[in-house]
């Protein structure tokens, strides 16, 4: 796997879109079009994202800690390691997924307390 150019596109009737149409840059770009339109309770259901976010940085956290004592065992056998690199693009990817997830619950949440505020 790669690192992509970064693109930048101009969709028909909208606003110019930077990044590579990742899952990252997708729901990112899809929130920040959509989150001022939200009623109160797509908001908190947006605001439970950190729970998940949480939820799945643990899981990430054990896999890491897995795949570490995998490429250890790796490379006492065989000498090379040569799928540490997939594997380290894949946690790259989930880390700045989750990342987008936890900023849209974040997001979600102020949004929320300033209309029970007003």
């Amino acid at each position: 796997m790669s690192k992509k150019q970064s693109k930048s596109t101009q969709p028909p009737g909208g606003c110019e879109i930077h990044g590579e149409a990742d899952i990252c840059n997708v729901v990112t770009e899809l929130w920040r079009r959509a989150a001022n339109e939200l009623s109160e309770n797509e908001l908190k259901w947006f605001a439970e994202a950190g729970d998940y976010a949480e939820t799945f940085m643990g899981y990430l956290a054990e896999t890491t800690k897995n795949i570490g004592y995998w490429i250890s065992e790796e490379k006492n056998e065989s000498g090379d390691g040569s799928n540490i690199a997939i594997l380290l693009f894949f946690l790259a990817e989930s880390m700045r997924c989750v990342k987008a997830l936890i900023q849209i619950s974040i997001s979600a949440s102020y949004r929320l307390c300033n209309k029970e505020a007003s």
